[in-house]
């Protein structure tokens, strides 16, 4: 045990002293010091929690002593109900802590961006959001040899789909099976290809493994039965639900439907005011009904243990610490009325279908199961991860965790940041955890927001000319709408695009032209070294250690890691254009040459998760035939290998 004698000679050592009243607790937090409590009077608990997902709890009294480390969240609670409890804080600050950590173990990762629903053609603003999001911090793993699996689809029975159908004329399956498919099309047009894309085409699967879940749930006497009054329509269309309602938020007045795109928070049938028929566009009374709700009150500390952990990346963080201000977290109800759904075997609740929050859970463990057939990720010992769950609960052990990124659309705060972790934690906390949200803000066309009904929309397929998928994802990734809206407009994009394309590719060209003036053609060894070589390749291990740690997982940052492409780009057309020059040494001549092509290699290795079908085809070029790892990218070029940058359609249109 460390002495406080020991750290106050270690200096920077503060101290103070604070007492809990009798039955109230501390605040969670978690800071950079390292923490040393002193108890000199009374008794209580010490909730800590290292990451998500694991919270563990210490009894603490008079005398002892407890070290809290940097990071660890923590709550302290006083559980005498005669004395207060008095403390003595003792703190420090050690600078290394913010070294990136060395060999630390990694889990698998599990991309989820939120499931697309097959309601109408997917449009530039559908893309630019959760699914182009996903699929670079996808590939941001795998340039990290890193096991990661992204996981896609249009599965579920939202009520949206029913109004689709009647204007296809089709039925609710066909409709959504057919606008899955445009939404898979747009994928391979993006140079998306997901481990999963999950559709209707497994609803058999899908139910089984959803009334498996919801047995479960009951089973554990999770549910709750309740009645609460929804809004009714006297005009033959009964109870309303989800599309088929509108009305104003409590929360924020704003008009909303199934959900409040203002505000996101969520709102429960009952709490709609001045609610209106869809169809038949009248105002509606309110009728008692009874159904079973999951009280997510009962699982607050999972929000709690997720905040303070740093799950929450940007304004999620922001959502959450508000909607934990509440007083209390609603119940939310497991079914509604509807006619098409997953059908509830529990009396007297046979007639329900299963409500479209509630799917989440189900949807992401059918795709799961279908992801672990298909790449057997747990051992030949557990045939099936989904078996126990089936049969009514997890008692299996997994050989490994599974770290979960979601990725979605701010006006799906509420979903993804406060439902899908507690219905994930209260059967599968054991299994995966939630490690990073990351949402973003609309994206606007012209300045408004993209509508299909009123024919304000662009789609993907009407920008891209050719094979030039990879500009737009580059242009869609600097100007994701990450916390606050951004706009789309076709001509910036062009001339952006254009002005992109010639930046990269003259740096290409001087390389080319240096190496066939004075080398006809081939690749160099490195030879005599000047000092600005030295820097440069100083800077270039920077960034590339700088990159590794920002692209991990739990680290991942896009406008972080849009900065660090930038930087490496600026530096490096300055270093080609300042060193691939004549010069009177030949030796000098072979390094700048070799530095530059080490430094091409860098750049588009890290740039590959964004454009991936461009960047391979230059590192083709550089002789780099395997997918791009960043523990590599500083290796030298093998010398004497003729360069083949001209061979590229696209510098044939840059020097037009």
């Amino acid at each position: 045990m460390i002495k406080v004698s020991q750290l106050i000679s270690m200096g920077s050592v503060e101290l103070s002293q604070f007492s809990i009243p009798l039955k109230e607790s501390t605040k969670w937090q978690n800071h950079h010091d390292h923490e040393c409590l002193i108890i000199l009077q009374g008794y209580g608990e010490v909730m800590l929690s290292p990451q998500v997902g694991e919270v563990s709890v210490k009894s603490v009294k008079a005398g002892d002593i407890l070290v809290i480390e940097p990071f660890i969240s923590h709550e302290i609670t006083n559980v005498s109900s005669t004395e207060e409890m008095e403390i003595i804080n003792v703190w420090w600050e050690e600078k290394q802590i913010f070294l990136p950590p060395q060999n630390e173990r990694q889990n698998p990762c599990l991309v989820l961006p939120s499931f697309t629903t097959p309601n109408g053609y997917m449009h530039l603003g559908h893309i630019v959001g959760p699914v182009l999001g996903a699929d670079i911090f996808y590939r941001t793993q795998k340039i990290l040899h890193k096991q990661a699996y992204q996981i896609c689809g249009s599965i579920g029975y939202q009520t949206h789909v029913n109004y689709a159908a009647e204007k296809l004329n089709k039925t609710f399956r066909e409709t959504a099976l057919f606008y899955s498919q445009n939404f898979s099309d747009n994928y391979r047009v993006m140079n998306i290809y997901p481990e999963v894309f999950l559709t209707l085409e497994e609803h058999q699967l899908f139910e089984e493994i959803a009334q498996s879940w919801l047995k479960d749930l009951y089973q554990k006497d999770i549910l709750v039965e309740k009645t609460e009054a929804i809004p009714f329509c006297e005009q033959a269309h009964g109870y309303l639900f989800e599309a088929n309602v509108k009305g104003i938020c409590p929360h924020c007045a704003h008009p909303m439907s199934s959900e409040c795109e203002f505000c996101a928070v969520y709102v429960p049938d009952s709490a709609i005011l001045s609610p209106v028929c869809v169809k038949c566009e009248i105002s509606v009374n309110k009728r008692p009904m009874k159904r079973l709700y999951i009280p997510l009150e009962n699982y607050r500390g999972v929000l709690i243990n997720a905040l303070m952990s740093g799950a929450y990346i940007g304004k999620t963080a922001d959502f959450v610490e508000r909607i934990l201000s509440f007083r209390e977290l609603p119940d939310v109800p497991i079914s509604i009325l509807a006619e098409h759904g997953i059908p509830i075997h529990l009396n007297p609740y046979t007639n329900h279908k299963m409500y479209s929050a509630v799917e989440l859970i189900p949807r992401f463990l059918t795709a799961f199961s279908i992801l672990e057939t298909n790449y057997n990720l747990l051992s030949p010992s557990n045939l099936s991860y989904l078996t126990p769950c089936v049969k009514g609960g997890i008692n299996i052990e997994s050989p490994e965790k599974y770290d979960i990124a979601l990725f979605f659309g701010s006006d799906n705060s509420y979903l993804r940041c406060i439902i899908f972790p507690i219905l994930l934690s209260i059967s599968h906390a054991k299994y995966f955890s939630v490690t990073a949200y990351h949402s973003n803000e609309f994206f606007l066309l012209d300045n408004e927001k993209f509508s299909t009904s009123r024919n304000h929309v662009l789609f993907a397929k009407d920008i891209l000319d050719r094979n030039d998928a990879d500009w737009l994802r580059l242009y869609l990734f600097h100007v994701r709408p990450i916390s606050e809206k951004k706009n789309f407009n076709l001509q910036e994009y062009t001339l952006w695009a254009k002005h992109e394309q010639k930046e990269i590719f003259s740096m290409l060209l001087n390389v080319q032209e240096y190496s066939e003036k004075y080398f006809n053609g081939l690749t160099q060894e490195a030879g005599t070294w000047e000092r600005k070589d030295f820097i440069f390749m100083a800077m270039l291990k920077r960034i590339q250690t700088e990159t590794q740690y920002m692209l991990r997982a739990k680290n991942f940052n896009f406008r972080v890691t849009g900065v660090i492409i930038k930087e490496l780009q600026y530096k490096l057309e300055t270093y080609i254009k300042e060193s691939l020059v004549k010069r009177e040494n030949q030796s000098l001549m072979r390094t700048s040459l070799a530095i530059s092509l080490i430094g091409l290699r860098l750049f588009f290795t890290i740039l590959w998760p964004i454009t991936p079908i461009l960047s391979k085809n230059i590192l083709k070029c550089l002789c780099i035939t395997t997918d791009p790892i960043l523990d590599q990218a500083l290796e030298w070029i093998p010398s004497k290998n003729h360069l083949q940058f001209t061979h590229l359609n696209i510098i044939e249109e840059i020097t037009i």
